[in-house]
C-alpha cells in the first residue's frame, strides 16, 4: 500500500493549512435518520476520531461499490442511488470524512486521504462478511481525491468511478480564493489527483457534466487522460452541471453498464 507522506516543512503551507481546509469542507446539517435495511459504521482512524459511513441494503451483491461523496452532502444523500444500484446487484457504501454527520475531529484533505486507506480496510475485514465481490470505488467532486488514493495505491480493485472529480490542486485552492502559490514536490504527491492517475491500473469511468462550471470538463478530460488503466472511459454529459448530472438520462445507465463489467 502506498502511504500518505507525512506532512512536512518542505509541504507548502496553503493546502495543510486549516484556514484552506475550513474553506474547502462544508458539512452539512445531519437528521441522524437510517433507512431500513441499512448500517451505520463508524470506523476508527486516529486517537478518538471515528469516521462515519454507511452500507445500504443490497439482498443479493455482485460487486460493491464505495463511494466517497462530495463537498455538501452526506450518507443520507445516496438513497435513491442505493435503492436503483441494489437492484442491479450492486451494494452501495457512502463514506464521508471526519467532521461530517457523525464523524469525530475536523476534516481536512490529507486526512481524507488517509483515513481512505484505513476505511477500506476496515470495511473488507469487519463490515463486509469476508465477502469477495469485487469492490469498485467511486468519488464525486471532492471525492474523487481519497478515490483516486485509493486506486492509485490500494492492489485488487475492480473499478474507478471519478463522477465531476477534479484533477489540478492549483485550481482547487483558487477555487476557495487563495491566491495560487508555487506548490512543492511534494504537496504535488499528495495532493495532485491527476498525477496519482497514472499508478491507476483499473478500468476507469470518468462521469462529467459538459456543462460543469464549477469544475471544468477539461480537469476530467486530465484525469482521463493520466490515467494508467488500460480499459478507460470518458463520458461527457451534454446539458449537465455539477450538481445536476445525476438527473441525465444517460447518468444511470452509463454507471450500470460499468459496473456490470466491473462484477463480470
Amino acid at each position: 500500500m502506498r502511504s500518505v507522506p507525512p506532512a512536512t516543512e518542505t509541504v507548502t503551507r496553503i493546502l495543510d493549512s486549516p484556514e484552506f481546509n475550513r474553506r474547502l469542507f462544508l458539512p452539512p446539517l445531519y437528521d441522524g435518520a437510517t433507512p431500513p435495511g441499512a448500517q451505520d459504521v463508524l470506523v476508527p482512524v486516529a486517537d478518538g476520531i471515528r469516521v462515519h459511513g454507511r452500507v445500504y441494503a443490497c439482498p443479493t451483491p455482485r460487486v460493491r461499490v464505495l463511494l466517497f461523496h462530495g463537498n455538501g452532502e452526506d450518507v443520507d444523500s445516496y438513497v435513491r442511488m442505493a435503492a436503483r444500484l441494489a437492484v442491479r446487484g450492486a451494494a452501495l457504501t457512502v463514506f464521508g470524512y471526519r467532521g461530517y454527520a457523525l464523524s469525530d475531529g475536523e476534516p481536512s484533505l490529507r486526512a481524507a486521504l488517509e483515513d481512505s486507506h484505513v476505511i477500506l480496510k476496515h470495511l473488507r475485514t469487519n463490515v463486509w462478511d469476508g465477502s469477495r465481490n469485487p469492490v469498485v470505488v467511486m468519488g464525486r467532486s471532492l471525492g474523487s481525491a481519497p478515490a483516486i488514493e485509493l486506486a492509485a495505491g490500494e492492489p485488487g480493485l475492480a473499478g474507478l468511478i471519478l463522477e465531476s472529480g477534479y484533477a489540478d490542486p492549483y485550481r482547487l485552492v483558487q477555487r476557495r480564493g487563495f491566491a495560487v502559490p508555487t506548490l512543492s514536490e511534494d504537496e504535488l504527491t499528495v495532493f495532485s489527483n491527476c498525477r496519482k492517475m497514472k499508478h491507476v491500473r483499473a478500468p476507469l469511468l470518468v462521469l462529467h457534466g459538459r456543462e460543469d462550471e464549477l469544475i471544468h470538463p477539461d480537469e476530467a478530460a486530465m484525469n482521463y487522460e493520466a490515467a494508467g488503466s488500460t480499459q478507460k472511459r470518458l463520458v461527457l454529459l451534454d446539458g449537465a452541471g455539477h450538481n445536476d448530472i445525476g438527473i441525465h438520462a444517460q447518468y444511470y445507465p452509463t454507471l450500470e453498464r460499468f459496473l456490470a463489467e466491473c462484477s463480470a
